[in-house]
């Protein structure tokens, strides 16, 4: 993955000013990626990085919601909306990015081919 790709691109997604004081992000989200890659695997495709943004980014987006929302009760806010809500948008954006870059990626959907019972001849 080129890293200096993916901050360019997390700065895009971000909005931020300097996508520096968010690098511990930015290097979580890439270590995530790698580590779903298939075996094999190009890493050095850009779908990747656009994929690795989008993670670092949805992490971004996360962690501003939390504290910008005054909790009242039950996990309601003031407003009435979870801390989540704001975030709805960055996730959406990273599956997208993630879907694009799903033949990179390892399935780890587990999938059952057999469930047992009457077997037939």
């Amino acid at each position: 993955m080129n890293e200096a790709k993916v901050i360019q691109l997390f700065q895009t997604f971000s909005l931020t000013e300097d996508p520096r004081k968010y690098r511990d992000l930015i290097d979580a989200a890439m270590r995530k990626v790698r580590d779903e890659l298939r075996p094999g695997a190009d890493e050095d495709d850009p779908r990747l990085c656009s994929y690795a943004a989008a993670c670092a980014n949805l992490q971004y987006r996360r962690i501003i919601a939390a504290g910008n929302v005054t909790p009242t009760f039950a996990g309601a806010s003031a407003d009435g909306r979870t801390p989540y809500d704001p975030c709805a948008l960055a996730e959406r954006f990273m599956l997208v990015y993630r879907d694009a870059a799903a033949p990179l990626l390892r399935d780890d959907a587990f999938v059952f081919l057999r469930t047992g019972g009457v077997q037939s001849d």
